[in-house]
């Protein structure tokens, strides 16, 4: 039964799994850069590289993520078991990003910074590829499926909020030592663990919130009961490669957020250099912080749901024609 309404329960448990990604995220936007340029004095252009070098992994582990969760067999369905699995590596490895060790080498640094933001992100895909299905997997109901991406997004702007302000109010508050409180390198490995934990807490609680959903997800095609076979998916992203649609999708992509990841960068520096008051720094990063999370929203709603909506329609072998129910646009009339 496909076209089903979900309860408010479900919509919740799946909501709450965008804080993960709304952490993860907003923390390498505004706090992961500057932590590692300004209080552990990385060379920039090393800093920069390795967030590249953790940008291009994500970018083939996501696809590789979803091919296994797309033909994964277990009693515990397709998805459940990357998303459970995920949850203690991505607390442990976001801690580590956080706690480096005193007094290493710019190229040790440089090694350590690549490696756990690799291995953060890696972790994290394992969680949010197989959280996107089942978001879209719960139900083809219009409304239900409208209102799950109203509590995802509710999710993502509380989390950013909350992420803001508990690390000015709590982990980079001034004192007798650091007028500034996000130069000292002390309070990092605490903020590292808190959100960890946090984030933990939020991945297990969508896992399970979401697990009585297990028999309503989409199974295995039977006719595509074939092994995992990687030279598929890459004949899958060369067919994807000469579709002008995503073509088009994927260049505006590029281009939106190379200018979101400047004007975060100028955004997050320039207020440490300008501003001396911890609650004005404060007011400028979540003003940063929100401004991009509703751009990030809106551009991938709108971006993604045609996307989606296609994916599911040739699984389900309807046609790829008709209006999008993923998205929160109006339905079209046919």
């Amino acid at each position: 039964m496909r076209d089903r309404e979900l309860t408010a329960r479900t919509k919740l448990a799946f909501g709450v799994g965008q804080v993960a990604e709304s952490i993860q995220l907003n923390t390498f936007d505004f706090f992961l850069f500057f932590y590692y340029v300004q209080v552990l004095h990385l060379n920039p252009v090393l800093a920069g590289t390795a967030t590249l070098l953790a940008l291009v992994v994500d970018a083939i582990t996501d696809p590789a993520v979803g091919l296994l969760s797309d033909n994964c067999r277990s009693r515990l369905g397709r998805r459940h078991p990357f998303m459970y699995a995920s949850a203690i590596p991505f607390g442990l490895m976001f801690y580590l990003l956080f706690s480096p060790p005193a007094g290493i080498a710019d190229s040790a640094l440089f090694a350590w910074l690549a490696a756990f933001a690799i291995a953060t992100r890696v972790s994290l895909t394992f969680f949010i590829v197989p959280y996107f299905a089942v978001g879209a997997e719960l139900t083809e109901n219009y409304r239900d499926r409208t209102s799950l991406v109203a509590y995802r997004t509710m999710f993502s702007f509380a989390s950013a909020i909350a992420l803001s302000a508990v690390s000015f109010s709590v982990f980079f508050r001034a004192n007798a030592e650091y007028a500034q409180g996000q130069l000292n390198p002390d309070a990092y490995p605490l903020f590292g663990i808190t959100f960890a934990a946090v984030v933990v807490c939020a991945i297990l609680a969508s896992a399970a919130g979401t697990h009585r959903q297990i028999p309503f997800l989409h199974g295995v095609s039977r006719d595509k009961g074939n092994p995992v076979r990687f030279a598929g998916l890459v004949r899958e992203l060369t067919d994807l490669a000469k579709n002008r649609s995503f073509l088009a999708i994927f260049l505006m992509s590029i281009t939106f957020f190379v200018v979101a990841g400047i004007s975060e960068c100028c955004l997050t520096g320039l207020p440490s250099q300008v501003l001396d008051d911890t609650s004005a720094r404060s007011s400028a990063v979540f003003l940063a912080r929100s401004s991009r999370s509703a751009r990030v929203s809106r551009f991938r709603r709108s971006s993604g749901s045609v996307l989606e909506d296609r994916r599911l329609n040739r699984q389900s072998g309807k046609s790829t024609e008709r209006p999008s129910t993923w998205s929160t646009r109006a339905p079209c009339a046919e």
